[in-house]
């Protein structure tokens, strides 16, 4: 197939009744940009040789029952600007290296099994404007430079994250929405949210 289609460049299977798993040479399409198979009957892994796709910009494997870890050198995909991966079974931890992608804007990792701390790192990435964690198994408290970081859609709700929720406190603030519902969050709503630089929805 991958010699019949050196050429490819967009991908796009959504909204099939395809089942089985993503081949494991899918890295071969070395000019793909785009590949959206979401919505159809997905199983197995997410294939190791997907992170050779290096003009990758747009990943979309939601709502499938793909499995397993996100790929160890999911960094290498530096040209990804939206990856979403909601609404599968993907288990394990967040890999750091998603922070090597500087291009990502958008990360839905939401509605998973995903365990483990949220990456510090995540809050240094220059253009990641939209964050969803929803609905994992994520522990520990938010990363304090999550909270001084280019993210204004924040979802972390349904997991199981605590601290005080002082901790959204000041005017550095750019969040546009704050979901942490359902979670272990702790004390007041600090009255200086209506101080922040741009008026935040607190879920």
């Amino acid at each position: 197939m991958y010699n019949l289609l050196p050429f490819l460049r967009i991908l796009d299977l959504i909204g099939n009744k395809i089942s089985g798993e993503i081949p494991a040479d899918i890295g071969k399409l070395k000019r793909l940009t785009v590949l959206n198979v979401a919505d159809n009957q997905l199983t197995g892994r997410i294939p190791a040789s997907l992170t050779n796709l290096s003009n990758l910009m747009h990943l979309d494997l939601r709502n499938n029952k793909i499995s397993g870890p996100i790929p160890s050198r999911a960094g290498d995909l530096s040209m990804l600007s939206r990856a979403l991966l909601s609404g599968n079974l993907i288990s394990g931890s967040i890999p750091a290296s998603l922070c090597q992608i500087y291009r990502l804007a958008d990360l839905d990792l939401s509605m998973n099994k995903i365990s483990g701390l949220i990456p510090p790192c995540l809050g240094k990435m220059a253009v990641l404007a939209t964050l969803n964690l929803d609905c994992n198994m994520l522990m520990g408290s938010i990363p304090a430079t999550l909270l001084k970081s280019a993210v204004g859609n924040l979802n972390l709700s349904r997991n199981a994250l605590g601290g005080n929720i002082r901790m959204f406190s000041g005017r550095d603030l750019i969040f546009t929405v704050i979901d942490l519902s359902h979670n272990k969050f702790k004390g007041p709503v600090p009255r200086s949210l209506s101080a922040a630089s741009t008026s935040a929805t607190l879920i």
